[in-house]
């Protein structure tokens, strides 16, 4: 379990009264791995152009250019992803499902 710990992603996503943060990223070059990581937060992720593969707790897929691959990035699920072309671009939105119970911690863990 220790290891786990390791892999935590501590990026603050959002503010206490919005939680929740969208980017936009654009690969002209292609090559962008992401590390295995998890998180709190949901995250969602919508391939505009080109593709991606992605690792979900051990179980990899290919998103395509106008398919959405969030649903699989749970709360403190272990994923990675990596950009299989050129010139891919995607939109992220990670939140916290809970917002409303949210407390001021889960900003600093």
């Amino acid at each position: 379990m220790e290891h786990l710990e390791k892999l935590k992603d501590f990026t603050i996503h959002g503010t206490y009264q919005l939680p929740m943060q969208i980017y936009y990223q654009n690969y002209p070059s292609g090559g962008l791995t992401v590390p295995y990581h998890w998180h709190k937060e949901i995250e969602l992720i919508y391939v505009e152009s080109g593709s991606m593969e992605m690792t979900v707790n051990m179980n990899s897929f290919t998103a395509f250019a106008g398919e959405g691959a969030g649903s699989l990035s749970s709360p403190c699920a272990v994923y990675n992803i990596q950009s299989t072309v050129c010139n891919e671009k995607r939109v992220l939105c990670s939140f916290l499902p809970y917002s409303r119970k949210r407390k001021e911690k889960d900003l600093k863990s």
